[in-house]
């Protein structure tokens, strides 16, 4: 499970208060438009120091450029239907059936309920930044010693949400471990 499908945004809200919520929810990302595909790359990665830009990186931001539904050029077009607005999330902490489909299965997750009868190996890769707006790693803890000889879980430091890009060697060496795993349990 990389990033996903082992823990609950509700968990992380019910754990909160209303204004720490609001705080976490207000740093939306900002909508970048151009007149061009290339006016919207050159707003994404402009202001990025040349030593610190990787090729695949610039590749990614770069596949994540098209146009809108009104036709112009955006980064992320649709991100706003499939993640919803931030007053949208906030409203949908305690009413999550008004969600996007997206977001309202982050909510209505409850991992320990979904693995409860867990009879393979699994491994849960959690990434973890600096500023972690989505910070689960206690939940995946947890999870962890429901199952102790099931779950293998993995902290990947100074990661994005996106570790399978960002951390290939790790995922791999990870990867070869739960296949491990695997085998063993067969025998």
């Amino acid at each position: 499970m990389a990033d996903g499908g082992t823990w609950s945004n509700q968990w992380i809200f019910d754990r909160q208060s209303p204004d720490q919520t609001r705080r976490q929810m207000a740093d939306p990302l900002p909508l970048i438009t151009g007149a061009s595909e290339l006016d919207v790359f050159q707003r994404v990665v402009g202001n990025i120091p040349p030593g610190e830009l990787r090729m695949e990186w610039l590749f990614d931001m770069l596949m994540r450029i098209g146009r809108s539904d009104t036709g112009e050029w955006t980064f992320l077009p649709g991100f706003d239907r499939m993640m919803g607005s931030s007053e949208a999330t906030f409203a949908g902490v305690t009413r999550p059936t008004t969600l996007p489909p997206l977001q309202w299965s982050q909510h209505a997750m409850i991992p320990r309920m979904v693995f409860r009868r867990l009879h393979v190996p699994m491994m849960i890769l959690d990434p973890q930044e600096e500023r972690d707006h989505l910070p689960v790693t206690d939940q995946n803890e947890r999870l962890a010693k429901d199952h102790p000889d099931l779950v293998i879980h993995r902290v990947y430091p100074q990661s994005g949400h996106n570790i399978l890009q960002s951390r290939p060697d790790w995922f791999v060496r990870d990867a070869i471990e739960l296949l491990d795993q695997v085998r063993k349990r067969r025998r």
